[in-house]
């Protein structure tokens, strides 16, 4: 159980609905290239129960290929153009290995519905994961999925990590603000929300999830101590 909890935690539930997304969608393009083929080609290819046996190792395959590739990493899908366009290259290139282990087991199938089913595949897959992001907005809008942070640093590396964060905002991450104990108060694009010692009440007021350090003058000592501190509170501490 503990393990599981871990792993929804860890936005695993989202690679898992990712992983079913794109199953889903590869399967309906399929369906939808078989279809067409049937009625716009001069003679009906084999039946679709010659193709449904393939169906579970083809999206076994594509999985595969789409986990080698980073798409259901994070940092790979920070731009829904480069996303669209790594969707793209690796479906292609899937579709080439289908073709090549249907030439090597010298499998007789449609060229065809292969030549419908390649962008047919790269529409559906791209279309499944723009309802995801589309709908994740949604939800974010509302509330639902959001990731406070609170850095402690207020210096250049926690700048330098802010602004690396920030773009993952489309995940959900939201930098509520800063503590420093030497920092003052002044007018920025993140809030200064006071010293380490008001860490506790930033913490509970908040309502931060997660906590990065990221001053270097911040002895190991402290950092244990802060931890220790809030280890009552649904909260987890990144040192950088």
């Amino acid at each position: 159980m503990k393990n599981f909890i871990r792993f929804i935690d860890q936005k695993g539930l989202q690679v898992v609905i990712l992983v079913a997304s794109d199953i889903f969608w590869y399967c309906v393009a399929f369906l939808a290239a078989y279809y067409l083929r049937n009625n716009i080609g001069p003679a009906e290819i084999q039946p679709l129960e010659f193709y449904l046996g393939v169906i579970p190792y083809v999206s076994l395959l594509l999985i595969i290929i789409f986990y080698l590739n980073g798409l259901y990493e994070q940092k790979q899908r920070i731009n829904k153009i480069s996303e669209i366009f790594l969707v793209t290259k690796t479906a292609s290139f899937t579709l080439l290995l289908i073709m090549a282990g249907s030439f090597l087991e010298k499998v007789d199938y449609s060229r065809a519905l292969v030549l419908i089913f390649w962008p047919a595949g790269v529409f559906f897959l791209n279309f499944g994961r723009y309802l995801i992001r589309h709908t994740k907005k949604k939800l974010m809008k509302r509330g639902y999925g959001i990731t406070n942070i609170l850095i402690i640093g207020a210096g250049k590396p926690g700048k330098r990590l802010a602004n690396e964060i920030e773009e993952y905002r489309d995940f959900g991450y939201n930098i509520v603000g800063f503590l420093d104990d030497r920092a003052k108060p002044r007018k920025g694009r993140y809030k200064f929300l006071g010293q380490t010692t008001q860490l506790m009440d930033v913490i509970k007021k908040r309502n931060i999830h997660q906590v990065f350090i990221s001053d270097p003058s911040i002895s190991n000592t402290k950092i244990l101590e802060m931890i220790h501190f809030c280890e009552d509170l649904p909260v987890k501490f990144k040192v950088v």
